[in-house]
C-alpha cells in the first residue's frame, strides 16, 4: 500500500494510525511486538525509561502495511 504523497518523511503514532485507518493502540502494539519499526527523538540515559517522541518512518510504515496478512479471514481468533 502506498501512502498519500504528503511530503512527510516520518509520522507520529497518531498520524500513522489516522493514515492507516487504525487505532493508535494498534500501531503501538505493532511497534511493541517488533512488527513495525519506530524511532525515538531522544535517547534515554542508561537505566532510565525511554523518553522522546515516537516517530515511524514513512518507508517502515509502507513496508509494515505491505507485509500484513492478506488471508486474515481464514485465521481463527
Amino acid at each position: 500500500m502506498k501512502l498519500p504523497q504528503d511530503g512527510a518523511l516520518a509520522y507520529s503514532v497518531d498520524q500513522a494510525a489516522h493514515l492507516c485507518g487504525l487505532s493508535s493502540k494498534s500501531i503501538q502494539r505493532a511497534i511493541k511486538s517488533g512488527e513495525l519499526r519506530a524511532k525515538r527523538t531522544n535517547r534515554s540515559a542508561h537505566g532510565e525509561p525511554p523518553s522522546g517522541r515516537i516517530l515511524i518512518l514513512r518507508s517502515d510504515l509502507e513496508t509494515w502495511l505491505e507485509n500484513l496478512d492478506d488471508d486474515w479471514w481464514g485465521l481463527r481468533y
